[in-house]
């Protein structure tokens, strides 16, 4: 069951999903979705095992509209502390699906994404001159949000596209670099968090390879296959 808040994504397959772009979006997702996903709502959910909301950064910003005091130079802290408020509920709210309340109670495998966004550091150099240098790659939410994003995750995975080479021409000129699509579950550098803590802790105990090329694979049966789950489940493809 997919949850949409960018209005720019389309039904992919077959795959159940509903629209919740923009503040009335965000009215239906608190007053109708969240309330489902509190009762742990078999009727809503029941068929389903899996939940995925595409994507977090997106559902802030719409939250952001429903707060007004935000843009008040005279209320801003106030409505800062709301917002981490109202962010950070409806993140508890749905990882709280994939935690059983009691022995036998049903679960569910919850998928959250969000974009990010660059972070800098300020070194100040001669004569009052600074310079900003980036310092890491973090969640693109607003306010103390963005540092209580990642600890709700057994995983938190990067996906990146990155250029790869395709060798030579025969008269030695090189070929147009192909894209190719990656899911790293370890840093691959000091800018980005990531970690794969569903068999155990991070390293050296994390049961999936560091970086894994998903360009022609499905990164759901990648990912089952690396924990040992059955993937059972078909995953359709945008064309």
């Amino acid at each position: 069951f997919a949850i949409y808040s960018d209005a720019n994504t389309g039904k992919l397959g077959n795959t159940p999903y509903v629209s919740i772009a923009g503040a009335a979006g965000y009215h239906m997702f608190e007053k109708e979705i969240l309330p489902a996903i509190n009762a742990r709502d078999e009727d809503t959910f029941g068929k389903y095992t899996t939940i995925a909301l595409d994507s977090f950064s997106f559902l802030q910003t719409d939250l952001r509209d429903t707060i007004p005091d935000l843009d008040d130079e005279k209320k801003t802290r106030g409505a800062y502390a709301q917002l981490k408020r109202d962010t950070t509920e409806p993140l508890r709210k749905l990882t709280k699906l994939a935690i059983a309340p009691r022995p036998g109670a049903r679960v569910w495998n919850v998928v959250i994404t969000c974009h990010l966004q660059p972070s800098y550091k300020v070194l100040k150099q001669g004569r009052g001159e600074q310079e900003q240098i980036l310092d890491k790659y973090e969640p693109m939410l607003e306010g103390g949000a963005r540092g209580k994003f990642n600890p709700f995750f057994n995983t938190v995975l990067l996906l990146k596209s990155e250029p790869v080479s395709q060798g030579t021409n025969q008269d030695g000129s090189p070929k147009p670099t192909a894209t190719r699509y990656f899911a790293y579950t370890r840093p691959p550098d000091r800018y980005y968090f990531c970690k794969d803590s569903v068999g155990g802790p991070p390293n050296p105990w994390a049961k999936l390879p560091a970086k894994i090329d998903v360009t022609d694979k499905s990164l759901y049966e990648e990912l089952a296959r690396g924990w040992g789950f059955p993937a059972t489940v078909g995953v359709a493809r945008e064309k």
